[in-house]
C-alpha cells in the first residue's frame, strides 16, 4: 500500500478568514488615526 505524504499548509478558507480579519483590523486602525487627527486639529483651533 502506498501512502501519500500529508501536505501541510493553509487552506483557501483559512487564508480568506485571515485576510478578512486583517482588513477589519486595519480599517479600525485607520479610523482611530483619523479620529485622533481630527480631535487634535479641533484642539489646535481652540488654542489659537
Amino acid at each position: 500500500m502506498i501512502r501519500q505524504a500529508h501536505v501541510r499548509g493553509f487552506t483557501l478558507l483559512e487564508t480568506l478568514v485571515a485576510l478578512a480579519i486583517l482588513a477589519i483590523a486595519l480599517s479600525a486602525a485607520f479610523r482611530a488615526v483619523g479620529a485622533t487627527t481630527g480631535s487634535a486639529d479641533g484642539l489646535r483651533e481652540r488654542l489659537l
